[in-house]
């Protein structure tokens, strides 16, 4: 383990055992972990793990929870955080330990993904609010018999709410465009379905009341009745 002054902290751990009776081969697993973050508002952090076989850790691993591992995943990714913003690039790819997965049900890997996000204001009036993500996803497919379809999704999410808030109760209407893009490419496409895509609005409309009585002993009781009506 290792921690620095400026650049962060992390692990390496390494495992190898030579010439394996069971299977006459060197068995080998390697990790490294790294975090690093600055200022108050950026952070990024490393997670590769390593195994030379499918049955390393369930011949090998420490505990049930470790030896059922069905993947085993290797990731790189930079955060920026701060009231209103919240930003992600990341690469994202996994080693896939059970033999009997076939290649339909393997992860893809994201490369690379980037998601935006921002967090609407908490008070009263108008709040604005936008989910927007690029994602690039991979995968390889060996069997003849399941289609290899790769590609790029965009989503945006844009939403708008009124927020009319008083002392007897508050009144919350909004609406909501969620927008799915595709562009598709492998086996399993063509030119009528490599860039399907989905655009779906959303309306909705909430409400509540505030009834509290005070009583002499100095107790309170509070009524709060609320009404939701969501339309997609």
């Amino acid at each position: 383990r290792y921690l620095t002054e400026n650049f962060g902290s992390g692990s390496l751990r390494g495992a190898i055992l030579p010439a394996d009776k069971q299977t006459g081969e060197d068995r080998k697993s390697g990790q490294f972990r790294h975090a690093l973050s600055w200022g108050d508002v950026w952070n990024a952090r490393t997670n590769l793990n390593y195994v030379s076989d499918p049955y390393y850790l369930s011949d090998l691993g420490s505990g049930l929870e470790i030896a059922n591992q069905t993947y085993q995943e290797r990731v790189g990714e930079v955060q920026y955080n701060d009231a209103n913003w919240h930003i992600l690039a990341r690469a994202q790819g996994f080693q896939t330990l059970d033999p009997g997965l076939v290649d339909g049900d393997k992860p893809y890997t994201r490369l690379p993904q980037l998601l935006l996000i921002t967090d609407p204001s908490r008070l009263p009036g108008w709040q604005q609010q936008l989910r927007a993500e690029v994602t690039n996803f991979q995968r390889s497919v060996d069997d003849g018999s399941v289609s290899e379809i790769n590609g790029v999704r965009l989503r945006l999410d844009p939403q708008l709410r009124y927020d009319y808030n008083q002392p007897w109760g508050f009144v919350r209407p909004g609406v909501k465009l969620s927008h799915l893009q595709y562009a598709l490419t492998g086996s399993g496409t063509t030119a009528s379905n490599d860039a399907p895509s989905l655009t779906l609005p959303t309306l909705s409309l909430e409400s509540g009341l505030y009834f509290e009585r005070f009583n002499d002993n100095g107790s309170s009781l509070t009524l709060e009745p609320r009404a939701l009506y969501l339309y997609s």
